[in-house]
């Protein structure tokens, strides 16, 4: 009687061992879903400061594209800054803001101690800035035009009008302190003009152009992301326009004076605007994205991610917006690209 019951219970227990051996077997050999991670990580900022350039311009517009990213993605709150091309690469290196758009062009003054102090330019400790993409917005371009009455057509013909004293008015489409002012004091000096002497208003780029429609300028100079809405609106008040060349001389000086990892020559082809009859030889800065460069490189992965994934979605709210994982790893003026961009551009196919 014992042996049968030991028998039994025997039996169910093989049973029962086998049942538990089989489910184990199957669940080792099934694929199971992957825990989905949940963000913010421990390790990562509750914060992340965003900076573009003023209220408005197309950089304001995609960067705070990509705060709103990082918020609805990687759960970190976002607080987005105007600021502007040279303040943004500082405030960066001194950790006063994590994320931010700046102008290439600066880079290279900032690392060559000679053109950092003829700029005017405070020190920067740029081993605490990275970047994250180069080349993300359309190229700024030196552009010069005058009235069609004002007796010359290229830059040191202008120069040379000067010299002699004829009745040029002349305003800048930029702000002060901006490439605009540092790429015509250059040039301007090359021909032994003091552009200082020549006390140039600097309303920005919709007042300059403005006031140039308007009539109180006889002559304009700017550098802008081509095309732009205010040389578009100044043609649609004012038709006696006609473009102020640069040389070739003109271009290599300037590359040469600032650096090729500042400025590259570009052609603004005919017909961008209705005064360019012809294609337009100019100089061009490339905009980059940067982040300090002691932030979490998982991090740092992660944001890139987002920007290259959303890309088309950005360039649809802002034409500007240009950016190309192909090359965005390739700019930036001389600075290191962040670890966790590279890795990103790396297992991504972009960057062999």
């Amino acid at each position: 009687m014992a042996t049968a019951r030991f028998k039994t219970l025997l039996v169910a227990l093989i049973v029962i061992l086998a049942i538990v051996i089989a489910g184990v077997a199957y669940y080792t050999t099934t694929s199971q879903p992957s825990p989905t991670q949940t963000y913010p990580l421990p390790h990562w900022p509750k914060e992340i400061v965003v900076r573009a350039a003023s209220v408005g311009t197309p950089s304001y517009i995609y960067m705070s594209m990509i705060a709103e990213l990082i918020e609805e993605n990687l759960g970190i709150k976002t607080t987005v800054q105007p600021g502007g091309a040279v303040a943004n690469i500082a405030a960066v290196a001194e950790g006063e803001v994590d994320l931010a758009y700046i102008n290439e062009f600066f880079i290279p003054l900032y690392m060559n101690p000679t053109l950092r102090e003829r700029a005017g330019l405070e020190p920067v400790d740029l081993s605490k800035v990275a970047l994250i993409a180069g080349g993300v917005e359309r190229r700024y371009c030196a552009v010069a035009a005058a009235d069609d009455d004002v007796p010359a057509n290229t830059f040191a013909e202008l120069a040379e009008l000067v010299k002699q004293g004829y009745p040029l008015s002349i305003v800048m489409a930029g702000p002060p302190k901006t490439i605009e002012e540092y790429e015509y004091r250059a040039l301007f000096a090359k021909y032994g003009v003091n552009f200082d002497e020549l006390q140039i208003p600097m309303p920005g780029q919709a007042g300059g152009w403005s006031s140039f429609a308007e009539g109180k300028f006889n002559v304009v100079i700017d550098c802008q992301g081509v095309p732009t809405s205010a040389v578009k609106e100044a043609e649609a008040r004012k038709t006696d326009i006609k473009p102020i060349m640069f040389s070739e001389e003109d271009l290599d000086y300037l590359i040469e004076y600032f650096s090729p990892d500042a400025l590259h020559k570009d052609v603004i082809p005919k017909g961008t605007y209705d005064f360019l009859k012809e294609d337009y030889p100019t100089v061009c800065a490339f905009t980059a994205i940067v982040v300090r460069s002691d932030m979490p490189k998982d991090l740092v992965y992660e944001i890139t991610k987002l920007i290259a994934e959303h890309k088309d979605e950005i360039a649809k709210a802002v034409s500007a917006f240009v950016y190309d994982p192909n090359d965005a790893w390739k700019y930036g003026g001389g600075l290191s690209l962040h670890p966790g961009a590279e890795q990103y551009y790396v297992e991504a196919g972009y960057k062999k």
